[in-house]
């Protein structure tokens, strides 16, 4: 007992030492790592080519093009407003997760109401609009997603 008490009374410095630098590495680990992702530019991710809206179908089509250069876990966010004045139509809040992969194809053609995840945009009216999408990755901590936005009209059906 005596042995143990001696033991740590000399080694309380070091056992002190090695608790609080545990402490602190396990607070600057997760900050280091949190802060070299907002490093990372969207693009390490994903690169987006080209986004149009083909209007004058009877339900408009949304075309895209996109490179998938590393796998990722993110949501997206479509919105589509009238020009001008900015009436937002029609549109989604974040979508659920998904898993984006370099095997997805590169180009998409998407009716618009499914794309958006908003059945109203399959019946905005004539017109001229932007519509903007936005791709929030997992792995960055930042609130600045990857968007693009695009005009378009829908003319009569």
């Amino acid at each position: 007992m005596i042995q143990s008490i001696r033991f740590a009374t000399t080694h309380f410095r070091d056992i002190a030492f090695a608790i609080g630098l545990i402490l602190i590495m396990s607070v600057a680990i997760p900050s280091f790592v949190a802060f070299g992702h907002t490093l990372i530019p969207s693009s390490f991710w994903m690169v987006v080519k080209n986004v149009s809206v083909e209007g004058d179908m009877p339900i408009p089509v949304v075309h895209f093009s996109r490179e998938i250069n590393s796998n990722f876990t993110g949501k997206w966010t479509v919105t589509i407003e009238g020009v001008p004045g900015g009436r937002i139509f029609c549109g989604s809040d974040m979508k659920k997760e998904s898993v984006y992969t370099r095997d997805e194809l590169k180009e998409k053609v998407w009716p618009i109401g499914f794309f958006a995840g908003d059945s109203s945009c399959n019946s905005i009216p004539e017109g001229d609009y932007l519509m903007t999408i936005c791709w929030w990755f997992d792995a960055v901590l930042w609130d600045k997603p990857l968007c693009k936005t695009t005009s378009f009209n829908v003319g009569p059906r």
